[in-house]
């Protein structure tokens, strides 16, 4: 491991530790590390202590655009910090990710033959784009846009953010990249980002949050190597989002998925590399002020959050999903690249100085100076990940330390157990069979403790599977995310089944099959929205706590009968018919029963909404506990 420059961290909290960088070693011992890591993890008991963290940000901001409140991370003595809204109540979000604002920059994942995306705003008002099956995911819509919340849930109204509404869900995870906000370089698409902010517009319409996700999956554009090595390596399926081309650094390596594995690419890892190591492409600069790769990357983040950054309806953004670590040791990547990188962009966009001076233009990526302010962005929440080798044992390869001062930080680990783990990936076992992971709490319970560590809140932004593994993987995840009081978003939202063989037969790992609207399918006209996937729908559908006055102590529902249970407690009193502070429970289209408030809490109202769900209101006594049932 490289040297550490260690510098003070929050007060009484860790020192922040960062790195430099470890160059030139291409060692990805990372299965039977994550074994010996998982299982380390799985017998520590003693949860680790909550460090002492900053001030909360200012709960009191300026007033909210529409109904949706600005959203901060509240840090609690001797609890998990949380998201509280500008009263401090608890807030619960659980939605869907967004994968249909791709562009044309952005190709990778459709069929050969696929026609230009529409990715111009203008040609959605008021229409929706037709569909092709040569598409991965179909355009996504708002037709009545302007027209109020309300407007038609129907799969054929071509309301996407309607829909979303009416399965309860109340955020989106918005999947762009660094490829559409910078094709060409120190060049922002400002077509795109009216679209993002098109598609933000929508969603605040109809009372949903937007997390921007700046997503990469294999790093990005890298040009295919069509020889393979027989027995060795296979030619990769081309399926990569994230870098644009002219951001991709091989060194001539070739682009092959050994033993059939992407991550084991010798061209994505010494791409990633580069990257982690801020190295210049030698090409025109943006408007960070460095040359490098990483610069570059954090000038994009800028100038999509410049747009964004007075839009309480964005709960935030999240710095990269699914980080690799390239040519570095996995135990060395978070500490040494990883969370130096992130302390980076949260400072550009916060203006959080990290208790440093700032970098010189010439030099901002240095490890004892704080990186230029590119905004002062301090009203939204940053989302981050670990390394993206966590999916593979449902805990994380580092030491779990304080890195940032900016108080609104959420660690945004992905769930995909006995998807993603070592037991399907490797060994092909069946879930009910598995003996590791040992538990769908085990993610749960190692990112509580992950979260903890570093004093940030929690939110998983992916987790999911196919419609088969929906009564089986699905359901124990989204019990285990109650059991943990956690909000997540499922992939995806909708998909094309498109043209496969797989898609064909029917296959449960076809992609489409892990969407909530699935469409087309070989020879088939596809719809912009079919009906919902039935067993996705009864597993997501929840009912489920979105505000909380006081402290919430338990959530549960049972898909199969429908019934719910939730208790809270509270010491301060509401008065009934206070909305901006009682607690609020959404109980979704299609889920009927009696609710029941009992304990100390008084009934405001059940309120019938036009799209079918309930939206059930209670003040708080302030006495104590308090429960609510849907029997």
């Amino acid at each position: 491991m490289a040297g550490r420059d260690v510098r003070p961290g929050p007060p009484g909290a860790a020192p922040i530790g960062t790195l430099s960088p470890v160059r030139g070693r291409w060692q990805r011992k990372w299965c039977m590390g994550a074994i010996a890591v998982a299982l380390a993890a799985a017998s520590c008991t003693t949860s680790p202590s909550f460090p002492a963290h900053p001030a909360d940000p200012d709960p009191n901001p300026p007033a909210p655009a529409g109904d949706l409140s600005w959203i901060h991370v509240a840090h609690p003595a001797g609890r998990r910090a949380y998201l509280a809204d500008q009263v401090g109540r608890e807030v619960f979000l659980a939605g869907t990710n967004v994968t249909g604002a791709y562009t044309n920059h952005q190709d990778q994942y459709d069929a050969p033959g696929a026609p230009p995306r529409p990715d111009d705003p203008t040609l959605f008002d008021g229409v929706c784009p037709a569909n092709d099956n040569h598409w991965q995911d179909p355009p996504v819509c708002q037709v009545d846009a302007g027209k109020g919340k309300w407007t038609s849930s129907a799969p054929n109204s071509e309301n996407d953010f309607s829909q979303m509404r009416a399965l309860g869900f109340d955020v989106v995870r918005l999947v762009i990249n660094w490829e559409e906000v910078e094709p060409t370089p120190g060049h922002y698409d400002q077509q795109f980002i009216d679209r993002v902010s098109q598609l933000v517009d929508w969603a605040q319409e109809q009372g949903i949050y937007t997390l921007v996700d700046f997503h990469e999956d294999n790093y990005g554009d890298i040009p295919r190597t069509d020889t393979p090595i027989a027995g060795l390596a296979t030619t990769p399926t081309g399926q990569a989002d994230g870098a644009p081309r002219w951001a991709v650094m091989t060194d001539g390596l070739p682009n092959l998925d050994l033993f059939g594995l992407s991550v084991f690419s010798p061209a994505m890892g010494r791409s990633f590399q580069h990257f982690w190591q801020n190295d210049d492409p030698g090409v025109p600069q943006g408007e960070a002020p460095g040359p490098g790769l990483e610069d570059h990357y954090i000038g994009a983040l800028a100038a999509v959050m410049a747009r964004l950054q007075d839009r309480s309806s964005v709960v935030g953004v999240e710095l990269m999903n699914e980080p690799q670590s390239g040519e570095t040791d996995l135990a060395d990547f978070a500490p040494d690249l990883l969370y130096p990188f992130y302390r980076r962009a949260i400072e550009a966009l916060t203006g959080v100085r990290d208790g440093l001076s700032t970098c010189a233009a010439a030099a901002p990526t240095g490890a004892t100076c704080a990186y230029p302010a590119l905004l002062h962005d301090t009203r939204h929440l940053v989302f981050f990940e670990p390394a993206a080798a966590r999916n593979t044992v449902d805990v994380s390869f580092q030491a779990n330390l304080p890195f940032s001062h900016y108080g609104n930080l959420v660690f945004a680990p992905h769930v995909y157990t006995h998807i993603f783990t070592l037991d399907a990936e490797l060994a092909h076992q069946d879930p009910a069979t598995s003996a590791f992971p040992p538990s769908y709490d085990f993610a749960y319970q190692t990112a509580d403790s992950e979260a903890r560590a570093m004093g940030t809140a929690l939110f998983v932004t992916e987790f999911g599977g196919s419609e088969a593994d929906s009564d089986t993987v699905l359901a124990g995840t989204m019990a285990a995310q109650e059991r943990w009081q956690v909000g997540g978003t499922v992939w995806e939202w909708k998909a094309n089944c498109g043209l496969t063989a797989a898609c064909a037969s029917g296959s449960p790992d076809e992609q489409g099959r892990w969407s909530m609207y699935e469409s087309g399918g070989p020879g088939a006209t596809p719809a912009q929205n079919g009906p919902p996937q039935p067993m996705r729908s009864r597993q997501l559908a929840r009912v489920a706590p979105r505000l909380v006055a006081g402290s919430t102590l338990d959530s549960a529902f049972d898909p199969a009968t429908g019934r719910f249970s939730f208790d809270a407690t509270s010491t301060v009193p509401v008065t009934v018919g206070d909305r901006a502070h009682e607690t609020m429970i959404n109980v979704p289209s299609g889920i009927s029963g009696t609710v029941s408030i009992s304990g100390a809490a008084a009934t405001d109202q059940v309120v019938d909404q036009p799209d079918g769900s309930r939206a059930v209101w209670l003040a708080p006594t302030g006495a104590g506990a308090y429960r609510v049932t849907v029997a």
